[in-house]
């Protein structure tokens, strides 16, 4: 499924804004105070994060096409829906983890069967694991899922809509929704600061820019232009 979201634009722009600051760090350090120039195209920085896809096919020639569940890796592991009709995911990256996940499920008989003791034999009874953990999981509700498996230290993520994030009081308390005045719009909610800092946590103190909002105070007090210059650069059409 493609993203609802400019994925690629926004992780390309964490990856830039770690170089920036590299880059600077590195002027900073150097007697000569030398810039340099920061190059990465929008698809660089996920290929960066297809390390196991690229070795995989460099010396097995495996070509991983898109699968239906995250099978390949962990066994239980997937997206699976509970009684209210929610999904969450649930992956057993660990024995421990799948240990702790029978006794919750109450069945730790899984422990003593041949097809279910490693990570390695369960990948190869992939299916018959997690129909065992899907079954289990629709019979709880998304908060008695949750709670139980908090209790036994299996990690487990609910997928959230974007009104199961508005409503969660976690995302509440940590203000990662924030308002705002916008001249147009009114009040508007809008992602919060992160990461937070305990000297200096920032805030969000205005939004963007209207088109050209700012050229006069650029312009003339940044460029140094006069009144006339900034008329003939409209005139010209170039602002």
């Amino acid at each position: 499924m493609s993203p609802s979201f400019s994925l690629t634009d926004y992780i390309t722009g964490v990856y830039v804004a770690f170089a920036a600051v590299s880059a600077l760090y590195h002027r900073d350090h150097q007697s000569n105070g030398k810039g340099q120039y920061v190059d990465i195209g929008l698809y660089e920085s996920l290929i960066r994060m297809m390390e196991f896809l690229i070795t995989d096919y460099d010396q097995s020639g495996t070509i991983k096409e898109r699968s239906p569940g995250l099978s390949g890796h962990s066994a239980p592991a997937g997206v699976f829906k509970t009684k209210d009709e929610n999904w969450v995911v649930i992956v057993t990256s660990s024995d421990r983890t799948f240990q702790r996940l029978t006794k919750a499920m109450g069945r730790e008989d899984l422990l003593s069967d041949k097809k279910f003791q490693t990570n390695s034999v369960r990948l190869n009874n992939f299916d018959e694991t997690n129909s065992i953990v899907r079954n289990w999981v629709k019979s709880l509700t998304k908060r008695e899922l949750q709670t139980c498996l908090d209790d036994y230290g299996v990690p487990v993520s609910p997928v959230n809509s974007i009104k199961d994030i508005f409503e969660d009081e976690h995302f509440k308390d940590r203000k990662n929704i924030v308002e705002v005045n916008h001249p147009r719009l009114g009040k508007v909610k809008v992602p919060g600061i992160v990461p937070t800092f305990s000297e200096t946590p920032g805030s969000i103190r205005n939004v963007a820019p209207e088109l050209g909002e700012n050229n006069d105070r650029i312009l003339k007090q940044l460029a140094g232009l006069e009144d006339n210059d900034i008329i003939e650069l409209e005139k010209e059409g170039i602002i």
